[in-house]
């Protein structure tokens, strides 16, 4: 398997995990703090959450990777959230400056709730195509706002 993060992201996506488990997954390997529930966790959160097109999955994925990394650092559940909410502020900027949205249909360029638009993507190849860009971008966004 790919030792680089971020490519490894990309191939676990292209495997049999969403884009919140892939980036969920190998942010938490990287950091040394995977559990076996990882995926399972992170399993509703893919296609903008539950497929609804919402807040893109790999940025959820991101999301509950800093809520574990900051839990390492703050144990007050108030500083904790505080400063969990100030870096999932600053992944959700920094994301956006890349791909000017947080939201999956943007992102892909039809609503994903709509079962004919999202047989459409999935035959165009939209997800295994255009997704990879934004599970890897979450991935290394987390990596370098966490670098020890």
């Amino acid at each position: 398997m790919e030792t680089d993060p971020i490519r490894k992201a990309r191939d676990i996506f292209l495997g049999n995990y969403n884009c919140a488990q892939a980036v969920f997954r190998v942010v938490l390997e990287e950091k040394g703090l995977y559990f076996n529930q990882a995926p399972i966790v992170a399993a509703g959160f893919g296609g903008g959450i539950s497929r609804r097109g919402e807040m893109c999955g790999a940025l959820t994925g991101a999301i509950m990777a800093i809520g574990v990394l900051h839990d390492q650092k703050y144990n007050e559940p108030g500083e904790h959230r505080k400063y969990t909410y100030e870096s999932v502020g600053e992944l959700i900027e920094k994301f956006k400056a890349i791909n000017k949205s947080p939201i999956c249909n943007d992102l892909v360029g039809f609503d994903v709730r709509d079962p004919v638009a999202r047989q459409k993507g999935n035959d165009e190849g939209v997800f295994k195509t255009i997704c990879p860009k934004f599970v890897e971008d979450a991935v290394k966004i987390v990596l370098e706002m966490f670098p020890d």
